[in-house]
């Protein structure tokens, strides 16, 4: 008890409070879920509370072994074995706010109490809400459709290909706010339309969930961010034995999801082996149609950004500024991708299609203004591009 953080006086002050500080290590796991109020569920003995279970995440629970039994104001007791490191709880403290404090045991199977625990969880979710998603995963249907979102054609036929061709895992990349779950859940839609049994995960589900999924042999899972590295390592075994899957980080780019998943300790052979593709993406706001002006660009703009040869003469809309949008001349959102497939020195780069691409064809179009490609695209993208396209002229 106490991990020399300074709040060994208040835990031993609370057990004492209630009778417990003379209590075997066992016993007092026992008696402090006896004093949870609520209604709780037994599991080999303890009368487990379901809201303490779901405080933890399931993958941070099991990875790390982490039985939540008694809460007390900002202190919550948790069950440890003997010998469990301290990262894992520490990580539970940043996450909660609160003071963790273990009570390390070692008769008590904290690792099967903890799976008894969420498969009666589960059970409780399903029948207490039959009309929602299952919590081992599952999109409703009726979703975006993909066609729809706004990928390029020659985008979009090669994600197909790629997605149709063979088993494997595509990764997803794109910062907060970029409609990184609205084109997974499109493409769980397209999954199941072409007749495809897909599931589907986000940040709240745990490994468990997963595992359970996989026992009804899915064709596709999509897994829309996890922290978790025996998540991530069980999905990634699933692209291995014959199964789509999709993964989304929050990363500049595919290349930076492909780090992120790296760096949750999967297997780096079987990473190697089942990357195929990486999708990234942004959002940018629309031109608004009812007040859009179409004019030439500043010269002098076009110039510093090296597109005065490729831009200067085709007219750009721009919002003015009106009710519609609030006077800010932008108005919904428009999506631009990049994509590439995996290539020999272990990138995503073969076939590679920028965002940048992109973004001009869409700037071109008069669906989004320069200044907001400016801001959303990386800089080096727009000089690359201007260095390579300069002699052309694209015409309105």
């Amino acid at each position: 008890m106490g991990r020399g953080n300074g709040q060994a006086g208040d835990v031993a002050k609370y057990l004492s409070a209630i009778g417990a500080s003379s209590l075997a290590r066992e016993d007092l796991v026992v008696a402090l879920t006896r004093r949870n109020a609520g209604d709780p569920f037994d599991v080999d003995g303890l009368a487990l509370l379901p809201d303490l279970l779901r405080m933890v995440p399931e993958d941070l629970a099991l990875e790390n072994r982490i039985l939540p039994v008694h809460r007390s104001g900002d202190i919550l007791f948790v069950a440890v074995p003997d010998g469990s490191p301290r990262e894992g709880l520490e990580e539970l403290e940043h996450l909660l706010g609160l003071r963790v404090e273990p009570v390390a045991v070692s008769e008590i199977d904290v690792p099967g109490l903890l799976v008894k625990a969420h498969q009666l969880l589960r059970r409780r979710n399903r029948s207490s809400a039959p009309s929602t998603a299952a919590a081992s995963g599952g999109a409703v249907r009726g979703g975006p459709d993909l066609d729809h979102l706004g990928v390029p054609e020659p985008i979009l036929s090669r994600l197909r290909a790629a997605l149709s061709a063979s088993p494997g895992l595509i990764l997803l990349g794109g910062p907060a706010g970029s409609g990184k779950t609205t084109t997974m859940a499109a493409l769980a839609g397209d999954f199941r339309r072409r007749g495809l049994r897909a599931v589907s995960f986000d940040r709240t589900h745990g490994v468990a969930a997963l595992e359970e999924a996989l026992e009804a042999d899915p064709d596709a899972v999509l897994v829309d961010e996890t922290a978790s590295p025996a998540m991530a390592s069980r999905a990634l075994r699933a692209a291995v034995e014959g199964r789509r899957v999709l993964m989304a980080f929050q990363a500049p780019d595919a290349l930076s999801a492909l780090a992120r998943l790296a760096a949750l300790q999967v297997d780096s052979h079987l990473l190697a082996t089942a990357t195929k593709a990486g999708l990234n993406q942004r959002l940018l706001r629309g031109v608004c149609p009812d007040c859009a002006d179409v004019r030439p660009e500043d010269p002098v703009v076009l110039e510093d950004l090296r597109l005065d040869g490729l831009l200067g003469s085709v007219p750009l809309r721009l919002g003015r500024g009106c009710s519609a949008c609030g006077k800010t001349g932008t108005r919904g959102q428009v999506a631009v991708f990049e994509y590439g497939e995996r290539s020999t020195d272990g990138g995503l780069r073969e076939g590679f299609s920028p965002l940048v691409a992109d973004a001009l064809g869409k700037l071109v179009a008069g669906r989004i203004s320069l200044s907001e490609l400016t801001q959303e695209i990386p800089f080096t993208q727009i000089l690359q591009a201007a260095d390579r396209l300069n002699v052309r002229k694209i015409s309105p």
